[in-house]
């Protein structure tokens, strides 16, 4: 469905790491906390924006 362009991968994501965080990361996604559906992990912080336009910077 991704390589057919009917699914974007980007338009699920729920929260995006920086990829030292990646421990906590994953203790939240594997515990279930709400929210935590589909995490996107980056090699540096950064700066995203979120589907409603607003720009939030990436937890330490």
């Amino acid at each position: 469905m991704v390589q057919t362009g009917q699914l974007d991968p980007e338009q699920i994501l729920t929260q995006v790491e920086p990829l030292s965080s990646v421990i906590d990361a994953y203790k939240a996604f594997d515990t279930r906390q709400p929210g935590w559906i589909k995490v996107e992990l980056l090699p540096r912080p950064a700066n995203r924006e979120d589907k409603d336009g607003v720009v939030s910077a990436a937890r330490n």
